[in-house]
């Protein structure tokens, strides 16, 4: 007897286009590797509450890492571990516990995912109340184990690295409880791609130097950045491609700035940015984990910029001491670092080296191989007359 596909639902938000792409690369490569044993479907909690609140309350988070970001490092150190400063989330979860009880109800998965701190939290409640039975797995995407993370009732972590599973370990969770996948990216950053090919396709020489500049979504590419994206194509045969993502301020900025530059192409939001990478000779870009990890999956050096307080500085930080990237903290040094990286390919094939020694391709295939197992081993639990063989290759 066939057995039936697990139905997957997978739980996100976007607050930062990080937690909805780890959602979607969980999709994708379910479709593409996992299409007989796994369905996988995407709800964003934030729009699921309330709309109007989400789009209000996600301004607010990003004014406030912006203009405050003294105020957010002191939540979010006050917040790294368990106290009483680290329940003052616990409203936000509540509030939003009945709509996902009843998607919950609604949809009957098998298993369920989350993305997202708030619903990492606000399933777990479900759960310790005895209101869901479903296997509860988190993605964790970022390179921490912060407690806005880690609750009761999650059955299992799929997290970025040995390290971060080893602090989880020490922190009080069973090892049983944590695998080391890597953080999830979509299949089309793990292909191989015909450089001369794409760099015709977007306009690119592809015997130049090519810049990737990304970041503008957070306001990282403010005056000073445009100046030194204008220094440095007047001073070196490079071709510069900024992509401010929902930015559109910043586009028409660089658009009026650079129409007369052949060597520098600015584009919004685009879905091809592994295209953009393939082509690329380095990024600078901040310190977040779907970025980073989209990069070191195209074995791509990066120059990390002002990352942001928390769990940007814990990215950075990683990457830095692995020598798979190097840090930026004003202008005069980023221009330095590009100085050094345009000059010196020996400089980018060491960053290189170091991608491919520490990057996990299978991040995506690990974790749901790990969802499917648990889901298997828990059918087998209920159905001792039909046992299922262990589902370890697709």
């Amino acid at each position: 007897m066939k057995a039936r596909r697990a139905n997957i639902l997978v739980l996100t938000g976007d607050w930062g286009d990080g937690h909805t792409q780890a959602a979607q690369a969980l999709q994708q490569t379910a479709t593409a590797s996992f299409s007989h044993h796994a369905q996988v479907q995407i709800v964003d909690i934030l729009q699921l509450f309330s709309p109007r609140l989400h789009a209000l309350c996600k301004t607010l988070f990003l004014r406030l890492i912006r203009t405050c970001p003294r105020l957010y490092t002191f939540l979010y150190e006050r917040t790294r571990n368990e106290s009483r400063w680290s329940r003052i989330f616990e409203p936000f979860s509540l509030m939003s516990s009945h709509k996902i009880k009843d998607l919950i109800d609604a949809l009957e998965p098998d298993l369920i995912v989350c993305t997202f701190p708030l619903a990492a939290a606000t399933v777990s409640r479900l759960k310790q109340n005895q209101l869901i039975d479903q296997p509860v797995f988190t993605i964790i995407t970022d390179h921490t184990c912060h407690t806005y993370w880690l609750h009761a009732c999650t059955d299992h972590y799929i997290v970025a690295s040995t390290d971060i599973r080893s602090d989880m370990i020490r922190s009080g969770l069973e090892p049983r409880q944590i695998t080391a996948a890597g953080i999830p990216v979509k299949p089309s950053f793990l292909q191989q791609y015909d450089r001369m090919e794409l760099a015709r396709k977007h306009a690119c020489q592809p015997e130049r130097t090519t810049l990737l500049w990304m970041g503008g979504g957070y306001g990282m590419m403010g005056d000073d950045m445009l100046a030194l994206i204008g220094q440095i194509i007047r001073e070196y045969d490079v071709q510069i491609i900024i992509v401010c993502g929902r930015n559109q301020k910043l586009w028409k900025q660089c658009r009026k700035r650079f129409h007369h530059q052949p060597a520098i192409t600015c584009t919004g939001y685009v879905e091809h940015i592994h295209e953009l990478m393939a082509i690329s000779d380095f990024i600078i870009t901040k310190a977040g984990g779907l970025t980073t990890a989209e990069a070191m999956s195209q074995t791509l050096p990066m120059v990390l910029y002002r990352p942001l307080p928390g769990q940007e500085e814990e990215n950075a930080h990683y990457f830095v001491e692995r020598g798979c990237a190097w840090l930026s903290r004003h202008p005069e040094q980023l221009l330095r670092q590009i100085e050094i990286l345009i000059q010196s390919p020996s400089a980018r094939a060491a960053i290189r080296a170091n991608i491919r020694l520490l990057h996990n391709q299978k991040a995506a295939f690990t974790a749901l191989q790990t969802m499917l197992n648990v889901h298997v081993q828990a059918r087998q639990t209920d159905e001792t007359a039909h046992p299922t063989s262990l589902l370890l290759t697709p």
